[in-house]
């Protein structure tokens, strides 16, 4: 609990404390003043049989609490004690006389209605406490997995309209893949076990990928802590047999004998290298209704695996696609892998021509610091800002390129001293706090970390140039 709820639940707490004690004295005061008015001849109700101050306790501690009950029951005991000592004062004449039962049980009994009561209201509020909390907590992942949801099946949608027109050129790749983050099949799986749910009826279901050693967990749905299935399942799994050879499979289809976790699974193909289908994953159903499990919901499982399997292919033929492509479609630089092609290539040239032709080749690295502190949703955008900004700062024969971890960018600069580097990265460290800064949150803390490495200073190799960058990351600032 934060510091600033803590705060506000004592500030409650000493408001409702102040409210109990104040209601318990008009209760009695209101008590005092019938019993004064009305009841002159009965002192305190001494004699009286449901005694009238069981009222107020009652109250007070099904309102307050057990603390609150206690203080009820104890001013209410301490006043009909005081009644009792004028009304029978040879009873009291010492202090045994709070030991005889008989005159004294009416005010232990109100201190110990206070004392349970309460406690039975409080033990019930805790409970409460903790049910909205709870409420809470599941609301909020609700309304987050919705919206999700809703995402994953707008980019579902697009894509299966794609794969029906069969448009199946390296630019609708390319187009279909921005939209579902570059293909990397982990919405696509998403939407495909929300359609097994919906359509088939599963309420656990699951995607396996097919390795050389068996059947690894990628995706689950409806799966709970409590469920003791297996992540990771064996090549000779029963139904997993007959589903490597392609056919969609029950668990009827195997002998009775068979120990399986599988009710229904159905197989994924997709193209492999020799550029024939194989299968690549498999759709398993774990729980379902027994009503559900007709000819029908094989048939539709069938269909769902079968639109899969294009999923599938799509992403890998894309994949293969961008392999080739340099440029990255997030920040419209250059990939890493083309990076350090040109990286081993100025290099090369360097050794050739040292000697007759001195033009060394600069290789900066720019981290961004506290890079994970941007929200997910705002760093693509944020990214692009970063490359165009490098862009601008560089000259026509530079280059800009990602690296290989998501909060780095690579500057390579041919035929260019260390000195000029340093300059070049005093340019970037300015153009970053007039142009990015200024639109960043200062609790982000966000900053630059820049290293550089040049031929013939630092090396003659790549990793000689990229060791020097990472190791004097620190040295910009």
């Amino acid at each position: 609990m934060s510091t600033v709820a803590q705060t506000e639940r004592r500030s409650i707490q000493s408001k409702r404390r102040l409210d109990s004690i104040f209601e318990t004295l008009a209760g009695y005061l209101i008590l005092l003043g019938i019993n004064y008015y009305w009841f002159r001849d009965q002192l305190g109700w001494v004699d009286l049989s449901l005694h009238p101050y069981f009222v107020v306790v009652l109250l007070i501690s099904s309102r307050y609490g057990t603390v609150d009950g206690i203080v009820a029951g104890s001013v209410g005991a301490a006043l009909l004690t005081a009644f009792k000592m004028q009304v029978y004062p040879e009873v009291f004449k010492d202090a045994s006389g709070l030991l005889d039962l008989q005159q004294m049980y009416v005010p232990y009994l109100l201190i110990l209605l206070g004392a349970v009561l309460g406690e039975v209201r409080q033990v019930a509020e805790e409970e409460v406490d903790t049910l909205s909390q709870r409420l809470k907590v599941m609301r909020s992942d609700l309304e987050h997995i919705t919206s999700e949801n809703k995402q994953v099946r707008r980019y579902n949608e697009d894509l299966q309209e794609r794969i029906a027109s069969s448009t199946e050129t390296s630019g609708a790749f390319y187009e279909a893949a921005a939209k579902v983050q570059s293909l990397a099949l982990d919405d696509a799986v998403v939407a495909i076990l929300d359609m097994v749910v919906r359509f088939v009826d599963a309420d656990q279901c699951a995607i396996y990928d097919k390795l050389e050693g068996g059947w690894k967990l990628r995706q689950e749905s409806g799966w709970s802590d409590i469920d003791e299935f297996e992540r990771q399942l064996p090549n000779d799994e029963p139904i997993l047999q007959l589903v490597a050879t392609g056919r969609v499979t029950s668990v009827l289809d195997v002998g009775d004998d068979a120990r399986t976790e599988i009710l229904l699974a159905a197989p994924i193909l997709a193209e492999g290298k020799s550029d024939k289908p194989q299968v690549v994953a498999a759709i398993t159903i774990q729980s379902m209704p027994l009503q559900s499990m007709t000819a029908g919901a094989i048939r539709t499982l069938s269909g769902i695996a079968e639109w899969s399997s294009r999923v599938f292919s799509t992403a890998n033929r894309f994949r293969r696609v961008r392999e080739r492509d340099p440029a990255d479609e997030i920040t419209g630089t250059y990939r890493y892998g083309y990076l350090i092609r040109r990286l081993d290539d100025e290099c090369a040239r360097w050794r050739r021509y040292q000697e007759r032709f001195p033009s060394p080749t600069t290789l900066i690295l720019v981290r961004i610091h506290n890079f994970e502190r941007i929200p997910r949703a705002k760093r693509a955008v944020f990214l692009r800002r970063m490359g165009r900004l490098l862009l601008r700062c560089i000259r026509g024969v530079d280059l800009v390129a990602r690296w290989k971890s998501a909060d780095t960018f690579a500057l390579l600069l041919p035929s260019t001293e260390n000195d000029g580097g340093r300059i070049l990265a005093s340019r970037v460290m300015e153009q970053f706090r007039r142009d990015v800064l200024s639109d960043v949150p200062r609790s982000a803390e966000l900053s630059l970390r820049i290293g550089i490495g040049t031929t013939g200073m630092d090396g003659d190799t790549k990793d000689d140039l990229i060791a020097a960058a990472t190791r004097e990351e620190l040295a910009l600032k």
